[in-house]
């Protein structure tokens, strides 16, 4: 249970950054997003629009990673964290 203790954090964490580097519509969008993604890799009968929703997690990464501002710095390192969740819900939902 800790595992997803953490793994709940890191995702809200995520969606933090989304909203106070982009802005609140965005974060929505990215929750939606990994709402679906987390419901398909569970129930894994359900793969409704899982490319796209792996292609709107990416562009936040994407954007986030692509933050310059000094302040931004210590954002970028749980960005990895984001990465290894899709890159294992990609690996079975496309089993």
């Amino acid at each position: 249970m800790k595992e997803l203790d953490i793994l709940r954090l890191e995702i809200n964490y995520f969606l933090c950054i989304i909203e106070s580097t982009l802005s609140v519509e965005d974060k929505n969008l990215a929750k939606d997003a990994l709402n679906s993604l987390i419901t398909s890799f569970i129930f894994t009968n359900q793969h409704d629009f899982y490319e796209y929703h792996l292609q709107v997690i990416e562009d936040y990464i994407s954007s986030i990673s692509n933050l310059l501002e000094e302040e931004y710095r210590h954002i970028r390192s749980n960005i990895p964290i984001t990465v290894n969740i899709l890159e294992l819900i990609k690996q079975e939902i496309i089993k």
